[in-house]
């Protein structure tokens, strides 16, 4: 399955090549947009069928500054509400999922789920914060910067209660 995603994210920067050709005339942009969107999310799907526990939310949050870059590139703001959905699906995945807390702590503090699991995100939102507001800085912005925050703060949380308490289950 993730060969069969990786030829779809082929696909996608198939259409979006052919589509950026149009790109000037009206709602050709939205298309490229979404075509570019749809090849980063086939992309995440590919890792997700490879990867597991925490690496679905890692894969989705590392679609944010691809988005990000490719927005500046192409100066389209369609990337904006595509990057606010995909944005709100990774806090929820990571601050609202119960089973968050039942992934396997390791042993060694420091080298766990958590730290690739916050880490990463972390790192991927404040990068996309950066591509988002070299266009404009709104509500993307706030809430990239707030998640990159909020996940920084999870990972030292959970570390910090790895190397006193122990397991978190």
């Amino acid at each position: 399955w993730a060969v069969t995603a990786f030829a779809v994210a082929g696909l996608g920067v198939g259409a979006a090549s052919w589509v950026e050709r149009f790109r000037d005339r009206e709602r050709y942009e939205h298309a490229l947009a979404l075509y570019a969107a749809a090849t980063c999310a086939a992309l995440s799907l590919a890792m997700t069928m490879v990867l597991r526990e925490a690496w679905l939310s890692v894969a989705l949050s590392l679609q944010l500054p691809a988005l990000g870059w490719i927005a500046n590139r192409l100066k389209a703001a369609s990337f904006r509400r595509i990057g606010q959905v995909l944005a709100i699906i990774v806090l929820a995945r990571l601050v609202l999922n119960p089973f968050v807390l039942d992934y396997p702590d390791g042993t060694v503090p420091l080298f766990n789920w958590s730290t690739y699991g916050y880490g990463i995100p972390a790192i991927a939102f404040f990068v996309a914060a950066r591509e988002f507001r070299r266009l404009a800085d709104d509500f993307l912005v706030f809430l990239l910067e707030a998640g990159a925050l909020l996940f920084a703060g999870y990972l030292i949380t959970i570390q910090i209660h790895l190397l006193v308490t122990g397991p978190l289950s």
